[in-house]
């Protein structure tokens, strides 16, 4: 139902920029970088999900210029 969609609204976008996070990394993220993987997950759905914006500020991040 209503509350079922809610949930997976909001865990969709973070749960996209974990996922990209981790190919881009090429393993499983540390806390922080969950964390980092959180924050812009709720900062895309600010640009209507375009997906171009999520990749964009993941790969300008602090977090990925230290792996990379």
């Amino acid at each position: 139902g209503f509350f079922t969609k809610a949930v997976v609204a909001a865990r969709f976008p973070t749960c996209t920029a974990r996922r990209i996070m981790e190919g881009l990394f090429g393993r499983n993220l540390s806390a922080d970088e969950r964390a980092v993987a959180e924050s812009e997950g709720r900062r895309v759905v600010g640009s209507n999900f375009r997906y171009r914006d999520l990749v964009k500020a993941i790969v300008t991040s602090a977090e990925y210029r230290r792996v990379r």
